[in-house]
């Protein structure tokens, strides 16, 4: 390449031509980041397909949870009407200001309930949570294998697992890669000086 090249070119543009040169001089067929491209693809699409799975199970947890606390509103909903139906048979000589105070007091104590479902089902994610980061933990640091005939369970255990150790994996090929790269560029640049201390 000549110098007026070089100078053209952007400094994204050299380094691609620099890993190219060396991976020319130093390699076979293929360079080691094809087959490694491939292998984390791969590995990629199975972490995207158990964080879904994963996702859609906690999701399934949560709609019955939801369900559950609106049957249990609806059937206090239905006592309080059936009460109030009650209250204002007996009660037909009741001024305005006191139906209006009663209903006031109905919409309060609604919101309360309302308020403290809340908290109490946000009280059980964050448990339900903990417990479950807990236990994910404990079965990735005893990296056992899983059964084949274990319950289903056993198998989202084997699942989490695989998936630490996918991103341990990862996290490896990605270190060495930009191992290699350095080392790449530093031999390029080594070779350059060369080539400049000779003209």
């Amino acid at each position: 390449m000549s110098t007026a090249e070089e100078e053209v070119m952007s400094v994204a543009d050299r380094a691609k031509w620099l890993q190219g040169d060396y991976l020319k001089r130093n390699s076979g067929s293929k360079s080691p980041t094809e087959f490694t491209t491939g292998n984390a693809l791969v590995s990629e699409k199975a972490k995207f397909l158990q964080t879904e799975a994963f996702n859609k199970k906690e999701n399934e947890k949560q709609v019955e949870v939801g369900k559950a606390a609106v049957s249990e509103k609806m059937k206090w909903l239905q006592e309080q009407a059936s009460k109030k139906e009650d209250a204002k048979k007996i009660d037909t000589d009741v001024p305005r200001s006191n139906a209006l105070v009663s209903e006031k007091a109905n919409f309060l104590q609604n919101e309360a309930f309302k308020k403290k479902e809340n908290k109490k089902q946000a009280e059980v994610g964050k448990a339900a949570v903990g417990e479950k980061l807990k236990w994910l933990q404990e079965q990735a640091s005893k990296k056992e294998e899983v059964k084949v005939d274990a319950p289903r369970s056993n198998a989202l255990v084997s699942e989490k697992a695989k998936f630490l150790q996918t991103e341990a994996f990862k996290k490896k090929e990605n270190e060495k890669q930009a191992e290699v790269g350095k080392a790449a560029v530093g031999e390029k640049l080594k070779w350059l000086q060369e080539q400049a201390s000779k003209k």
